[in-house]
């Protein structure tokens, strides 16, 4: 008997006939509990919604719910009739992005989904919707009525949203008590510095928040803005995984699920400010496990390099992973900086203190290290004896040959290390030398 059904017919444009065989189906498999649609970018319009509704209305023991309808010039009386039948629902994933909800009907759309008064988790993706201010107030107030709620993924990326709509949003936070997981994506909006302390300030309030993961880029936040949000998060004491995507960059880097820790940053700002409050809040997740911070990332779109990090701030750095004595996984990029020896130092040293590391990432590529500096991460290589698994680019600094060839010997030494990248290029003393060797 059938009780999860997983059906992706994306992009097929089956339109309202093909809706019409899909829904004729669902009459044999009425003690579903599971369902998963994917019907995005097939033009089937209210008609095929409605089909869709009637057929789905029968299957009474319906718990978990995903339906992704985007870009089919589905109207709010289509999203609604699909909804109506699906209160006792406890897990909901509905994606609207890119429709044909006009502003003044969404919210009709917005009170059914949340006459789901069960719901523990919700995802909702009103991408690209142009929602207003009484439409996020409607948002918000009913996500207050839902008791149970655990889990929220809102997606509300490039609706034109400003301050007094993120205030609203920071009001719902911060009366959410039993929010544990949080996944909220505001990017290419017109958010300030002022709403990013809105936020900020509300996430001190979730006090049983363990996971967030909040997209803030392509707004207009300045460096007081991400201050906010690191002081924040210092005192979200049992939060174990974090993402956080606050720069302007053009070009996004990957979304990892086990990423605990992802900064992302090309500000115009004192740095060493704002990697002093990086460093407070890594302080506090003395816990977590695996950390990606990312200095900068060359996009295509950029014609020079921007120069950020200097030996001071990879002091800042390297103090904070001396507290994180958990960590399992680090990657950490920071090609096309300043640091220098001292810098390549103090990050070896931190690392050398993070016995438990298994899996290493350390790009320092186009900085200014010497022989010394190549030195001492070979010392530490050697000494981290739990590390398995190694990526090391120092392509583009000014090693001598004999500082390669030491650092090279260090390597091999490692016999711990099964997996390995070493990459060499350039590094001053013969322009077109470089190897590469796993």
């Amino acid at each position: 008997m059938l009780s999860q059904l997983h059906l992706d017919l994306s992009g097929n444009q089956i339109g309202i006939d093909g809706t019409r065989y899909i829904a004729g189906a669902f009459k044999y498999y009425n003690n579903i509990n599971q369902l998963s649609i994917d019907l995005a970018h097939n033009n089937i319009k209210d008609e095929g919604a409605n089909i869709l509704a009637r057929s789905l209305e029968k299957c009474e023991n319906m718990a978990d719910l995903k339906l992704v309808l985007k870009s089919n010039k589905i109207s709010s009386e289509g999203a609604k009739n699909i909804l109506k039948k699906f209160y006792k629902i406890t897990g909901l994933n509905i994606d609207f992005s890119n429709n044909k909800i006009n502003s003044e009907e969404l919210n009709s759309v917005i009170n059914i989904i949340f006459k789901c008064q069960k719901v523990t988790h919700l995802s909702l993706n009103f991408y690209g919707n142009t929602i207003n201010l009484e439409q996020v107030q409607n948002i918000t107030n009913s996500l207050k009525r839902c008791k149970n709620l655990q889990k929220l993924q809102l997606n509300l990326e490039h609706n034109n949203l400003g301050n007094k709509h993120i205030q609203l949003m920071a009001n719902f936070l911060q009366s959410c008590q039993s929010l544990t997981e949080i996944i909220l994506n505001l990017k290419k909006n017109k958010i300030s510095a002022q709403g990013v302390k809105s936020i900020a300030n509300s996430l001190t309030k979730c006090k049983n928040l363990t996971l967030l993961y909040l997209d803030l880029q392509g707004n207009k936040i300045i460096s007081e803005g991400i201050i906010s949000i690191m002081d924040a998060l210092e005192k979200c004491e049992r939060i174990n995984k974090l993402k956080l995507i606050l720069n302007q960059l053009k070009k996004q880097s990957e979304i990892s699920n086990t990423s605990v820790c992802s900064l992302q940053y090309t500000f115009q700002l004192s740095q060493s400010r704002y990697l002093q409050s990086v460093v407070k809040m890594l302080k506090s997740y003395q816990t977590i496990s695996q950390i990606q911070s990312q200095g900068f990332e060359q996009s295509q779109e950029t014609l020079c390099y921007l120069d950020i990090i200097n030996d001071e701030d990879a002091y800042y750095i390297s103090r904070a992973f001396v507290k994180c004595q958990k960590i399992t996984q680090l990657r950490l990029n920071l090609c096309y900086n300043k640091i220098t020896t001292r810098g390549a130092q103090k990050i070896a040293i931190a690392i050398e203190k993070c016995q438990k590391i298994t899996n290493l990432t350390l790009d320092l590529s186009h900085n200014q290290i010497q022989e010394e500096g190549a030195q001492s991460i070979s010392n530490t290589l050697e000494k981290c004896q739990n590390i398995t698994e190694l990526y090391l680019n120092l392509s583009y600094n000014k090693i001598s040959s004999v500082g390669i060839y030491n650092l090279k010997m260090a390597l091999e030494r490692s016999q711990h290390i099964i997996k390995q990248q070493f990459i060499f290029k350039n590094n001053g003393y013969r322009s077109d030398y470089s190897f590469s060797f796993e």
